[in-house]
């Protein structure tokens, strides 16, 4: 079963690029880092956050699967070329 969530907030860094970014206009690093520290009590274990281009991505095992969860940028201008 697929499931989503959106959430939108304004508490994660999103106007400097990390010396690390692959793309210097997809943040969300900061919220990935924050959802895994809260995944870990109940899914474990969690990747560390991994960049795409599109945004980040967490690796979690659950029930017996490596699963993605998604922490993609909303902003549009991270899909565009330079």
């Amino acid at each position: 079963m697929l499931q989503s969530v959106f959430v939108t907030a304004d508490l994660f860094e999103a106007t400097t690029p990390g010396e690390n970014f692959i793309n210097d206009r997809c943040f969300g690093e900061d919220f990935a880092e924050w959802l895994g520290e809260r995944l870990l009590p109940s899914v474990s274990p969690v990747s560390e956050p991994i960049q795409e281009d599109w945004g980040w991505v967490l690796l979690v095992e659950f029930q017996g699967s490596i699963r993605p969860v998604f922490s993609p940028t909303k902003a549009p201008s991270c899909l565009r070329a330079s």
